[in-house]
């Protein structure tokens, strides 16, 4: 039994290997990965290309030697103590076809300066457009986009800006030999048809297409059919788009807007200088000294939240805009201000407790606030489907491929549709005389909610996030009767908010106007929906 034992003892004990890696002039190779094969125990060679491994499982172990631009090599342990590798070098890089302004050249002789970038990369990716793969994938190249529209290509800059024209700075699209003379071009492409991409940077590549690739080139090759029997392939993919969780992080509750208005008129008419609500040029306000009392600063700004302005004599229409989303049982309105900036003195309930300064647990709210971003930004589905078939014979082959994507974005009025169909077919019918074909057929319905003002709208009143993050939150998107219902069109359809005094209040009743208050204008006089929808 004993004997038994130091058998198995030994039979499994570990060994230390050490050793020396070097390329095959002799030259030391510092570096080197040395692991034991399907394990996770190595090292790397030092400064002097030599190695320890410590802890080999085994004599049956192999270390596998690996090195950039160098083939990899393995070797199995056995009795040895001391292993010397000499590794050489991988030429399978330098046999490597590239297509460049004037054919195809290998890596090894090619002198100028190409990048290219491998059809897996560019068919991994779910991008309507072949512009939006080539992101941070080829040296040297800047993508840069106006906006995010679906199915619109994106600028690419190999030389930097040559012009004030944005248009002007962009590299030369050239597919299957032909130079692109419309925008969108690579948009307009399924990237399951393309088999590899160039990027001319020089000169010597970009030679022969003359001042238009002063900017550069970048070569798309479609796919094409190879020898051997026939390849079908299938693919489907459907998801969601939808606006990710970086954003700004915005008050869009109403009980919140109100005890914040209420804190600040509570702060300004105690402890503003000289009765203000700024400080009047100074640094200091009257914390030590205060104006009222908390209980009348409580108060005051109870009944003055609709209608402080900073002056506790004149009273007038604030930044709440009258809107009130909530039903205050025997709460009492007294108009103040006049015209457009008529609002209102509150007594006998109030909206926010003066003692507290939180939400008045009888109020009733009438509708919900923030209701843009819910409305606007949407999670739409995508799908796209690609089916193509492929082969050929010693005299002919062939690749032929349908497919169509649906990519709409999370923006409310902004869709792209596409719909490919591509063929390519070669024969050499005889021994001098080879014939083939190269068809392409894309069919893009692009809808764009900024096409109106441009491609990129700024501040004017088709920018969804302009209104949904410098909107007045407590604006609803339909105007709302005296209960908090939506007020419908004479045509039954819902009525947007889209004008003052649309939406009930019963702040700022004027002569005339009674039941109904005055409210203030939304971000812009515009029916956003019929904006975004009929563009």
């Amino acid at each position: 039994l004993l004997c038994n034992l130091l058998f198995s003892l030994g039979l499994y004990a570990q060994v230390q290997v050490s050793g020396k890696v070097t390329d095959a002039s002799g030259a030391t190779l510092p570096g080197v990965s040395v692991v034991v094969k399907e394990t996770t125990i190595g090292t790397v060679t030092n400064s002097n290309g030599i190695f320890t491994i410590p802890n080999v499982p085994s004599a049956t172990s192999t270390l596998v030697f690996s090195f950039i631009g160098y083939a990899t090599q393995e070797t199995v342990v056995g009795n040895r103590k001391n292993i010397d590798i000499r590794l050489a070098a991988a030429d399978n890089q330098l046999s490597e076809v590239v297509v460049i302004g004037y054919g195809t050249a290998k890596k090894s002789t090619l002198t100028g300066a190409v990048s290219q970038v491998d059809s897996k990369i560019i068919s991994v990716q779910a991008n309507s457009t072949v512009t939006r793969a080539l992101e941070g994938v080829v040296p040297g190249i800047q993508v840069a986009s106006i906006d995010g529209q679906p199915g619109l290509d994106m600028g690419i800059r190999l030389r930097g800006a040559g012009s004030t024209s944005q248009n002007s700075s962009n590299a030369l699209i050239v597919i299957d030999g032909v130079p692109t003379e419309y925008p969108n071009a690579l948009a307009s492409i399924n990237p399951k048809d393309i088999e590899s991409i160039s990027v001319l940077k020089d000169a010597a590549s970009t030679a022969v297409y003359g001042s238009r690739g002063a900017n550069g080139v970048v070569l798309v090759t479609t796919k094409r059919g190879s020898r051997g029997k026939l390849n079908i392939s299938v693919e489907a993919r459907t998801g969601f788009n939808y606006l990710g969780g970086l954003r700004f992080d915005l008050i869009d509750n109403a009980k919140d807007i109100y005890e914040h208005a209420w804190l600040s008129i509570y702060n300004s008419a105690r402890y503003g200088v000289n009765g203000g609500s700024s400080t009047d040029g100074k640094f200091t306000t009257n914390v030590a000294n205060p104006n009222m009392s908390h209980e009348a600063a409580g108060l005051f700004a109870s009944a003055h939240l609709f209608d402080y302005t900073g002056s506790k004599t004149n009273f007038a229409q604030n930044q709440l805009g009258n809107y009130m989303a909530y039903e205050v049982p025997g709460a009492v309105y007294t108009t103040t201000g006049s015209g457009a900036n008529a609002s209102a003195t509150m007594s006998g309930a109030y909206l926010i407790d003066p003692a507290t300064g939180k939400l008045n647990p009888n109020a009733r709210q009438l509708w919900e606030a923030g209701s843009y971003k819910d409305y606007f930004f949407e999670k739409m589905f995508r799908q796209e489907h690609a089916i193509s078939a492929s082969g050929g014979s010693d005299k002919m082959d062939y690749f032929v491929s349908v497919g169509m994507l649906e990519d709409p974005s999370y923006i409310r009025g902004s869709t792209f549709k596409r719909y490919n169909a591509r063929t390519n077919v070669n024969a050499q019918l005889t021994s001098w005389l080879k014939v083939g074909t190269n068809l392409g057929y894309s069919m893009r319905n692009t809808q764009s909610p900024a096409t109106r003002f441009g491609r990129n709208p700024g501040t004017v009143q088709q920018n969804v996030f302009r209104w949904v993050n410098g909107q007045n939150q407590l604006v609803p998107l339909f105007a709302r009767d005296l209960q908090g219902n939506i007020r419908k069109n004479p045509n039954g359809t819902d009525m947007v908010s889209d004008n003052a005094n649309d939406t009930y209040s019963p702040l700022g009743v004027q002569p005339g106007s009674f039941p109904n208050g005055t409210t203030s204008q939304p971000l812009y006089a515009t029916n956003l929906i019929d904006l975004l929808d009929k563009d």
